[in-house]
């Protein structure tokens, strides 16, 4: 029996096409609201290509902020499995039986220049990130993560400066560009038919990649550490066990697993 090919998107908001401006982004307002379907848009094109190219099975992680609910299920594919976010788990219906990993509507790291909306997990809190020793945002975690189930992360699309960090963080990685930022705060975007066609087409492409990109990995154990923006948000990290201060601003902690690349921040 063949076994089945099966993808894991996961689905972000500020590097989708169509938004380009902060506000389109920010859960619950008005501009989020229309934006939802910018997202829907983004990752129906990618599943769409998936399954051009011979993939099974789809699950999609809503993954703009832990509250879930940017992604309107009754707008995606039929033949996507949506799953909501987990806090305790950075990408939680993941595991050794997907050929790959998606990242669509991606953004740059917190600190990265010609980035629109560009952040780690919580612009209000985290300065700066390093894992292994080496700065990294979302992107990287989540391809450590998946690395840990041995799984590569084959597509990314977003704005340009996401696509760059993508490029040096995942060797080989199939990207799709639909916007640049002109301030952090405001992009210009593809039409999002357009931008649909470019994230299709190297989706397609990624699938029949699968194989000679090589998962993210790390060496275990190993360390964390996060510089929050606030003396006060490391006060409280560090008072939680496994935490070392080691900085006004800045937590250390033990990796055991990749799995644990968000545990304690």
């Amino acid at each position: 029996m063949t076994a089945m090919k099966k993808v894991y998107i996961i689905a972000d908001m500020p590097g989708c096409s169509g938004i380009r401006i902060a506000e389109q982004a920010r859960w619950g307002s008005f501009p989020w609201r229309e934006s939802r379907a910018f997202l829907a848009g983004d990752v129906n094109a990618a599943v769409e290509g998936a399954a051009s190219a011979g993939i099974d099975e789809v699950v999609v992680l809503d993954a703009h902020t832990e509250r879930g609910y940017s992604l309107p299920v009754e707008l995606l594919d039929r033949r996507a499995i949506c799953e909501p976010p987990n806090r305790d788990e950075l990408l939680p219906g993941l595991d050794e039986d997907f050929m790959g990993v998606f990242i669509v509507g991606a953004h740059a790291m917190a600190g990265a220049q010609n980035a629109f909306l560009s952040h780690t997990v919580n612009h209000e809190t985290w300065f700066r990130y390093k894992l292994a020793g080496r700065e990294c945002g979302e992107i990287g975690m989540w391809g450590v993560y998946a690395g840990h189930y041995d799984v590569p992360v084959l597509l990314l699309t977003g704005d340009a400066a996401a696509c760059r960090e993508a490029e040096e963080t995942i060797p080989g990685v199939e990207l799709a560009a639909v916007k640049e930022a002109v301030a952090w705060d405001r992009a210009r975007t593809v039409h999002p038919a357009e931008g649909a066609e470019r994230i299709r087409a190297a989706a397609a492409a990624a699938v029949a990649r699968a194989g000679k990109i090589e998962p993210c990995l790390i060496d275990m154990p190993n360390e964390a550490e996060l510089e929050y923006n606030r003396t006060d948000s490391a006060e409280a990290a560090a008072a939680l066990a496994g935490a070392e201060r080691v900085g006004p601003r800045t937590v250390r902690r033990a990796l055991e697993s990749a799995l644990d690349v968000r545990e304690g921040f």
